[in-house]
């Protein structure tokens, strides 16, 4: 998902190295490896003469490592972290075959699916490293659901000395209404782990996607079996994979996936990054992270020996999957800015896995792109067997250019430096950290551009010669590391058993009132809410546990589940984990379950437009006064989404706990009150913006997005710049005869008000004539929707009319980007055909944007969503003409548009 696939690399390591190498691991922990759950920490566990032999070996090993294991990525750790390691008593006994510590690897990413990336590679070569040990039982858990074959594939042909397990279908049962990828799998990995705790003493998971969440969170809480621990090791997240890139996230699921991973890193029990980079970004975004943070690096393959210091170079290769993350596009305009003339023997491979860019596989992009490199011979390569790949990329003379615009401990560096060969790297992410850049400064392109790569390639060539980067030792040896920390870690399982019981004890004791339930009304006053829960004198003490129940519920086991929630509640304020309040799961009438998840705080029922505003929240009375300010009367009506806001305020977040505690028994919001699960409703849109601005707090982060983040926002967008008047920022609504696809006359549709004056609350149709109903106002656009018509649904003239918007470019911006995405609705007539076209001002053809036909489906069937992106330039008079066009009998379907937008180009840091 993040990186190329690379597979399975061996490496031997001395014994003397290991011993040296488990110091320098020691020396690189900072203090807070002796954090706190309770009581948990270190603990004088031997005698003072014990201590004292222990003192003496770990001076005659550091001694013995030297300064390896002063820095990563060349920072000093401090005195303190250096001190641990002479105070450390003898280790405990290792663990052995018939007394094993057991490790859980939890991943959706893994060897045998085709889009396999670094995440895979990386838990693979750890888990081969780890089952090589007697004393370690390695079982890596794949959680898929949609290729359990290629899971089930790994379990029976496995050959790497741990065993794969696969969730099974009961696992994801029952199902999940996902409000974001990965939300069933998050579920199921934590079934899984409940059916099988006996084959976990620690569980390791990457934070992307916030695949693990439910299982982090359970263990948060402490409730799976006492003494289980999990690890998250950063791979890099999805915002985070958006770095360098004008787009930002465009929807609610992309927050909600953003929220997973933040409440995965907050959580979790202790927190591994192969780079110091990774941990920094995530203190940057102010993440909050566990006390015990270490930096290991992953599992590398070995230096070969023998290498020279520099080779010559005439030829360069990239050599990354080819997809624009990965710099194929910078590096496409760097060879066109060269002068290959001065170079006879100049040659340009490209080698990686095919992806796609701009809506075109990427080999058919590379194919117009090189057209004209007739002058120098070129090699394009896609989805190569690995083999072959290196083959290429290691022959004579070839210098490697490796230019991705965000990586966090890229495989394919080390790789090419472990088999010496020649490359040039852009300054990304953690890359510095695997050698050091003072060193090898002419390998190295600082500045992120087409232009500065294009020079530094040009003065390698021009030299005939570059320097082999060697990784640093430390990065080297991440096997020895990794295994090291699993036998120290092993040694405490005792300690955290304890701790995890001490917890109970605790918590039995401290928490022996169940929950107190606030019953709510549908438009229940805030002032009141406030009053009845915090004035004097109506009883109840400050640390009470309220549950917050708004209409339409039914709670689960009433006894049971309100004695749960004041134990929760207890442990988060016991735990300090910056939880101000916890959702749970409901029950729906379609056999389903959903949970409620920032930032809409909503059920949504997955597949229709229907959805819960109100869900029960539970917290205790001191956050809900202390936090809501219900007398302010900033907000008239209470509403989870605004608690949410106040608790943010305070640093507080809702968060959703993995278990379903109540029955939903009034499923109601539907229709025009749009619950797609990429949005809220839009009331509640013009809500949250008015809501932003009357706390300062937000407004001041509004107004600098606004004001002074003009990267942050789009140059127009479908959804926010719909308003009542037609060419309001260019935009215009319109129909057509249907079948003339993207070569119509449009016709103008008018603005029909809806509830409010807002223009998400209407229209643009055609006006009601007197005796029809809403449902034969055809052909339509609404906020984020499309509908076109067929006879006897069409309220203008053609029997059958397509619908369009256009835009027309009122600005300069070269090297834009379009974005458009949608989803495609087929599910009562005969289909319907989407095209998209650019209709340049300056003259010339039409050009093609995208053509997509969406044939019928099942109503049991998901949407159809698809997405293009084309960077093109753009001026004034430009315009692009979206059209839907129905088929014979198209009845209820239509299109929901979830972006329409041009970005400007993104601009270097």
């Amino acid at each position: 998902m993040f990186q190329s696939k690379t597979r399975r690399l061996e490496m031997q390591t001395r014994n003397h190295t290991c011993r040296a190498l488990f110091v320098c691991v020691l020396l690189a922990y900072p203090a807070q490896l002796r954090f706190a759950h309770g009581a948990e920490g270190f603990r004088n566990r031997k005698s003072s003469a014990a201590a004292a032999h222990g003192r003496e070996q770990a001076a005659l090993l550091a001694a013995e490592a030297g300064t390896l294991g002063t820095h990563l990525g060349g920072n000093a750790e401090p005195a303190s972290a250096r001190l641990l390691t002479a105070g450390l008593a003898d280790p405990f006994p290792e663990p052995t075959a018939a007394n094993p510590y057991k490790v859980c690897i939890m991943t959706a990413d893994f060897w045998g699916l085709k889009n396999a990336g670094g995440t895979a590679t990386a838990y693979h070569l750890m888990a081969s490293v780890l089952a090589k040990h007697p004393g370690l039982q390695v079982t890596m858990v794949q959680i898929t659901e949609r290729h359990k074959k290629i899971c089930d594939e790994g379990t029976r042909t496995a050959r790497h000395g741990f065993k794969i397990a696969c969730p099974e279908k009961h696992h994801y049962e029952p199902e999940v209404a996902e409000s974001l990828p990965f939300e069933k799998a998050s579920h199921a990995a934590l079934a899984w782990l409940r059916q099988n705790q006996d084959k976990c003493d620690v569980v390791h998971g990457h934070e992307w996607g916030g695949v693990f969440v439910s299982v982090i969170t359970a263990l948060h809480f402490r409730q799976l079996p006492a003494g289980l621990r999990f690890v998250v090791e950063t791979h890099g997240g999805h915002i985070w994979s958006q770095l360098g890139e004008s787009l930002h996230p465009v929807d609610a699921v992309q927050l909600r996936i953003d929220n997973a991973e933040r409440m995965a890193n907050q959580l979790n029990d202790i927190e591994i990054s192969p780079t110091k980079y990774m941990l920094s970004y995530l203190r940057q975004r102010g993440w909050k992270l566990p006390d015990a943070t270490l930096t290991i690096p992953n599992v590398l393959p070995e230096m070969e020996g023998g290498l020279p210091s520099e080779k010559p170079v005439w030829r360069i290769a990239f050599f990354s999957r080819l997809e624009e993350r990965k710099g194929i596009r910078m590096f496409i305009e760097a060879v066109n800015l060269l002068k290959p003339a001065k170079w006879p023997r100049f040659e340009v491979s490209i080698v990686g896995a095919e992806s796609v860019i701009d809506t075109v596989p990427s080999s058919k992009w590379l194919a117009a792109k090189t057209a004209n490199w007739t002058a120098w011979k070129t090699i394009v390569r896609t989805d190569a067997p690995r083999d072959e790949a290196l083959d290429i990329i290691s022959a004579p003379g070839t210098l490697v250019v490796l230019c991705s615009g965000v990586d966090n401990m890229p495989y394919v560096v080390a790789e090419a430096a472990a088999k010496g060969i020649p490359m040039l790297v852009c300054d990304t992410g953690g890359v510095l950290e695997l050698f050091d850049d003072k060193q090898y400064r002419g390998n190295v392109v600082y500045k992120h551009s087409a232009a500065a790569l294009a020079e530094r390639i040009g003065a390698v060539l021009e030299a005939g010669k570059v320097p082999l980067v060697r990784l640093r030792e430390q990065v080297m040896h991440g096997r020895t590391q990794w295994l090291r920390w699993h036998l120290e870690w092993a040694t405490r399982r005792t300690e955290f058993l304890q701790a995890d019981r001490t917890l109970e004890q605790e918590a039995q004791a401290a928490s022996k009132h169940p929950a107190q339930v606030i019953q709510l009304q549908e438009g229940h006053l805030a002032l009141d809410a406030w009053r009845s829960i915090c004035s004097t004198g109506m009883g109840g003490q400050r640390e009470d546990a309220l549950l917050l129940m708004p209409p339409g519920y039914q709670l689960l086991n009433e006894g049971d589940n309100l004695a749960l929630i004041s134990r929760l509640l207890w442990l988060t304020q016991r735990k300090h984990d910056g939880i101000g309040a916890l959702t749970f799961g409901t029950h729906l009438p379609n056999n389903r379950v959903a949970f409620a998840s920032s930032p809409s705080y909503m059920y949504y029922d997955g597949d229709h437009e229907k959805c819960m505003d109100l869900v029960p929240i539970a917290l205790s009375r001191e956050s809900f006064c202390r936090h809501y300010q219900g007398d302010a009367r900033v907000f008239r009506l209470y509403a989870p989404w605004i608690l949410a806001m106040f608790l943010e305020h305070a640093h507080k977040q809702v968060h959703s706990f993995p278990q379903v505690l109540f029955n939903a028994t009034n499923w109601t919001m539907t229709g025009r009150a749009n619950c797609a699960m990429d949005s809220a409703p839009q009331a509640r849109v013009g809500d949250y913006r008015r809501a932003a601005f009357a706390l300062f707090r937000d407004a001041d982060e509004m107004l600098r997005e606004e004001l002074l983040g003009s990267e942050a926002r789009p140059l127009v967008s479908y959804e926010h710049d719909l308003t009542t008047a037609q060419g309001h920022k260019g935009w215009q609504y319109g129909y057509a005869k249907a079948g003339g696809g993207g070569n119509l006359t449009l016709q103008p549709l008018e603005f029909v008000k809806g509830a409010s004056d807002l223009a998400q609350d209407g229209q643009w149709s055609c006006p009601l004539p007197a005796g029809q109903t809403e449902g034969d106002m055809f052909p339509w656009v609404r906020a984020q929707q499309i509908h076109p018509c067929t006879t006897g649904h069409c309220c203008y003239g053609p029997e059958r009319a397509a619908v369009a918007v256009q835009l027309t470019s009122f600005f300069y911006a070269p090297e834009a980007k379009l974005v458009l995405s949608w989803e495609a609705f087929t599910m009562c007539g005969d289909g319907i055909d989407i095209t998209a076209t650019f209709r340049p001002a300056a003259g010339g053809p039409t050009q093609e944007l995208v053509k997509q036909s969406h044939d019928p489906v099942s109503e049991d069937s998901k949407p159809q969503r698809h997405r293009i992106e084309h960077q093109m330039d753009f001026a004034p008079g430009d315009q692009i003409l979206l059209v839907v066009d129905p088929r014979q009998t198209q009845d209820c379907d239509g299109v929901y548009v979830a972006e329409f937008k041009i970005w400007p180009k993104s601009q270097d840091s």
